[in-house]
Parts: C-alpha cells; structure tokens; sequence
C-alpha cells in the first residue's frame, strides 16, 4: 500500500468519524443527560434506569434524608417535574395540609399567595380570630388577592393584611421576565437569566424574613409556605436568624427547580435544622410536610 492510498483511507476514516460525532450532538441535548461524578449527579433532569440504587449513593443527601430518592421524576416520561403533582407519582399528599392544626388565635404567615391564596379561606375558616398575612410580589397577583380579601374579610369579619413583596435571604429589587409570569405558578428564580429580545421586565421588591417579621406582632401559629421556588432562601434565612423558634408550625411544598444550586443538599439541611427542635407531623419531600415546634 503506497502513501497516498493510506492518507486517503486515514481522512475518510476520520471524515466518518466527525458525521457521527455532528450526528450523535444533534440528537441528544446533552444538557440534559444525567453524568455522576462518585455518584454525585450534575444534573436531575432524567431518572436513570437503576435510580433506586444510585440515589442512595447521591453524596447530596446523607442516610437519614429521602429527598434524592424521591426525587419527582415523572411516572411515565421519566423528566424531572417541579413536584410529585406534577409528576403524576400519586404522592401528593395536599389532603393532609388541613387537618389537625393547632391554632392559638395567632399569626397565619402565608408565603406565594399568586392570585388566590387557595388554602387562606379554609385556614381561616379553622381559625377565624387569627390574622392573615400574605406575602406576594408580583403586582398582577397582589392586587387581585386584595379584592378577593377585601371582599372575604367584610364578609367574615376576617383580619387580612396583603404584602405587596416576597421574602427571601436579601433585601433587594428582582426583575423577572414576563414570560415567567403564567397566572397559575411563577418561577421567581428564573429572574435574570436569559430571554427573548425586548421582552419585558416585571421589577419585584424581596424583604428578609427577618426584617418582614419582625413588623408583625404576636405568636406565629402557622407558616404556610408555597412559593414556587422562594422556599428555600425563605427556610433558610429563617434558620439562620433563629426565628423557627417563634413559630409553632411550618407547613410547606417543595418545588424542584433547575435554577436552584446545589438544591438536594440545601433541601437536606433545612429538614435536619428541622429535626432539632420540630415533629415531623406528615410529609412526603416533593410535596407537602409539616413540622411543629417541640413543647419544652
């Protein structure tokens, strides 16, 4: 075999070769591939074929936390959803968020009101002597809860404050793509990041938790938390500043969300701060769970 023959058989090798690679990129968004670095995933967005074995090996949760092993994967598609509703697993366990709620006539703290509050009516009709204070920034969405509430709160003799900002870590302005706005749920943590040309910006004012509470006057008999992605800067800053201890219950949905770093492990740590001074009453992680303060 002479040179050039070899030369031509070697590019044609290798011309192949790129096809395959162009090919192979084309079809698969590999932005969406699962890769394990010691079993540690970059990425949740597909449910592996042997995930019941792997997750129990995700550094990002310890022996005692459930949350990589429930991970919300669809049913059928397998793609991460936001929560088990979502993700059609049967696990979502809303029923339990109404029943047995010890109310003091305190404080309802009630964080991602969108546009109407859906479990604030039933939380005051169990206890209609407390004060109701709904925490929502998107303007849309807070002016209609303050019809709603005006007209409810005649109606009922309720007390209810709407507050037109979120609560978060920070004190600080958000400007968030109209596009994440969709009247049903609101992706907050989507503020940004990249979107269309010309489009849009709703600016949204975030207050601590801290600074927001300490406003308010009273024992806080419930934090009914489900804000689309805020919970976690939400539990956290709550954590941190010591204010868990003020509140008798915390209920709250998880939301699994793409722009949230590191979140099974963040996700982790709030439940075992939890477990240092509260009672798991129900949960499921990717749903709904309750925990109440120990009495000393």
């Amino acid at each position: 075999m002479d040179v050039s023959t070899y030369a031509r058989r070697n590019f044609r090798s290798l011309l192949l070769l790129i096809v395959c690679i162009i090919l192979i990129y084309k079809t698969v968004n590999v932005n969406q591939l699962t890769y394990y670095d010691e079993f540690t995933p970059v990425t949740y967005y597909m449910r592996p074929e042997n995930f019941r074995e792997t997750c129990k090996l995700d550094k990002n949760c310890g022996t005692d936390c459930d949350v990589c092993c429930e991970l919300p994967y669809h049913i059928n598609s397998g793609i991460i959803a936001h929560h088990h509703y979502k993700a059609e697993t049967g696990k979502w366990i809303d029923k339990q968020r109404f029943k047995n709620l010890k109310f003091n006539d305190g404080l309802i703290i009630y964080i991602g009101g969108n546009i109407q509050a859906g479990d604030a009516p039933t939380l005051m009709k169990l206890c209609p002597k407390c004060k109701l204070h709904i925490f929502e920034p998107i303007p849309q969405f807070n002016e209609q809860l303050e019809k709603k509430y005006k007209e409810l709160s005649e109606a009922n003799n309720w007390d209810v404050t709407i507050h037109k900002f979120g609560l978060g870590s920070t004190n600080r302005i958000i400007e968030l793509p109209v596009s994440a706005i969709d009247g049903l749920r609101t992706d907050t943590l989507a503020a940004g990041k990249n979107t269309k040309d010309g489009e849009e910006y709703v600016e949204l004012t975030i207050k601590t938790v801290k600074d927001a509470l300490e406003d308010l006057d009273g024992e806080i008999d419930l934090v009914h938390a489900n804000c689309e992605g805020c919970e976690w800067e939400v539990f956290e800053n709550i954590i941190d500043n010591k204010i868990d201890l003020r509140i008798k219950m915390i209920q709250w949905s998880a939301h699994f969300s793409e722009f949230v770093e590191r979140i099974t492990s963040r996700y982790c740590t709030i439940l075992e701060a939890f477990k240092k001074t509260r009672t798991k009453v129900y949960g499921q992680s990717w749903a709904w769970e309750r925990w109440d303060l120990n009495v000393l």
